[in-house]
């Protein structure tokens, strides 16, 4: 499930509004919410965690945590349609 649907369930399963949750979490706005739900924005640290806190989440449940070294080297696999890393690459290429 991609970042934003893993928010958005987490929020929708607890009844609030992107505007209530920011609220929750101190007063974040609700266009932050809502970029974060649309996957167009990565939260600090500080958000991640008041949002893991206030959904009773981790903050690895609520967002793909992937290295910074890993994140420019992403590719796409073109035959299966996904996004995998470099070394996932390696490893898939390795095994066939």
């Amino acid at each position: 499930m991609p970042r934003n649907d893993r928010l958005r369930a987490a929020r929708k399963a607890k009844g609030w509004t992107q505007t209530e949750l920011g609220e929750l979490i101190g007063g974040s706005p609700q266009s932050t919410i809502a970029r974060l739900e649309l996957g167009v924005y990565e939260p600090s640290l500080r958000t991640a965690l008041a949002l893991g806190r206030t959904l009773d989440l981790s903050v690895e449940a609520l967002f793909e945590c992937v290295p910074p070294d890993q994140r420019s080297s992403r590719t796409e696999d073109k035959s299966a349609g996904s996004l995998t890393t470099h070394g996932e690459a390696h490893e898939q290429h390795r095994r066939s």
